[in-house]
């Protein structure tokens, strides 16, 4: 007599592991996509924190400009600009040296009339600063020689 070998059932052990690969695996792209989207918000908000002193201290400048040429009309006016940049609202976490003081130094350099077919136009360049060197941005002075 021929014995037959019992047939085997349930392949129950093959299922879950490929199952448990196919989750892991999914697991693994969503931890990938989640720490770019974390990635990519940690650099910009880095980049908002860089950029709020000069973009305040650019903003003031171009508040005196739309007031007024700068004092005497020079070809270079350089003047000094103290900003206080506040926290932050909003997020979890705080800056730190968020109340700190920012120095900048904001120079008004005339564009030549050739280029500007007569009209009077500035380039205005904002550098940070260690400590406030040039006199301080006046808009009173800018508003004194007209529009």
């Amino acid at each position: 007599m021929i014995r037959r070998l019992p047939r085997r059932r349930g392949y129950a052990l093959v299922l879950v592991v490929v199952f448990s690969v196919l989750f892991f695996t999914l697991i693994g792209v969503a931890w990938r996509q989640m720490s770019s989207v974390v990635r990519i918000f940690t650099v910009r908000t880095n980049q908002l924190l860089r950029d709020r002193g000069a973009t305040q201290a650019l903003a003031d400048a171009l508040h005196a400009l739309d007031v007024g040429p700068p004092p005497g009309n020079p070809d270079v006016y350089p003047c000094g600009n103290t900003v206080q940049v506040p926290p932050l609202t909003g997020l979890k976490f705080q800056s730190t040296g968020a109340n700190s003081p920012c120095y900048y130094t904001v120079s008004f350099t005339r564009v030549p009339n050739e280029e500007t077919g007569g009209n009077r136009v500035y380039q205005v360049t904002v550098e940070q600063c260690a400590s406030p060197t040039a006199p301080a941005l006046d808009p009173a002075a800018f508003a004194a020689n007209g529009p």
